[in-house]
């Protein structure tokens, strides 16, 4: 429709992200400490994600071929583009060095899409709002808790990626004396 908008994003920097982690699998936790699934705005792009974090916190090492089986046992492989995009997305990142920076790029977007949500919310309540104190008043409020809570929700993502990360890795230190004990 005419006057419509496509929301905030940025196509190269998820698919810089995607890429570099299919290059240098050992930055998915950097990364999931700035980004979730949620964040992309490509539905392939985050189930291309989601496989990739899925994979790694379970200690399964990413390539082509564990990626495609993984995608196609979710039944997401095709929705992804197939081998073609992952191989075009390998081929277009020659270095996962600045994963960390295009990652930023994807969350900062992702967080204007998310203001934007929450605005647009709080301009149909205040249309559909009776001009009396309190009502107004509670508007005022619930809209304020809403726009902060954007702002919030970025360090509790961290947080919470930053206690997976540290089970993943207490797991397999665990796993790895198990496995280092029988062979005595």
């Amino acid at each position: 429709s005419e006057g419509a908008r496509i929301p905030p994003h940025n196509d190269d920097a998820e698919r810089a992200v995607l890429g570099a982690l299919l290059l240098a699998s050992d930055r998915i936790p950097e990364v999931a400490e700035v980004l979730r699934p949620e964040d992309f705005f490509s539905k392939r792009h985050r189930l291309l994600y989601e496989c990739l974090t899925e994979l790694s916190s379970r200690g399964v090492p990413i390539d082509f071929v564990s990626v495609g089986e993984a995608l196609k046992a979710l039944g997401t492989f095709q929705a992804v583009g197939g081998n073609e995009v992952l191989i075009e997305l390998a081929q277009d990142v020659t270095s996962a060095a600045h994963v960390s920076h295009h990652a930023r790029i994807v969350a900062q977007n992702a967080t204007l899409r998310r203001l934007i949500s929450e605005a647009t919310s709080v301009i149909e309540d205040a249309y559909a709002t009776h001009a009396d104190k309190e009502a107004v008043r509670t508007l005022l409020d619930e809209s304020e808790h809403r726009i902060f809570s954007i702002a919030r929700s970025g360090n509790q993502s961290s947080a919470e990626s930053i206690r997976g990360i540290l089970t993943e890795t207490f797991e397999r230190l665990e796993a790895k004396s198990k496995h280092e004990l029988t062979g005595v």
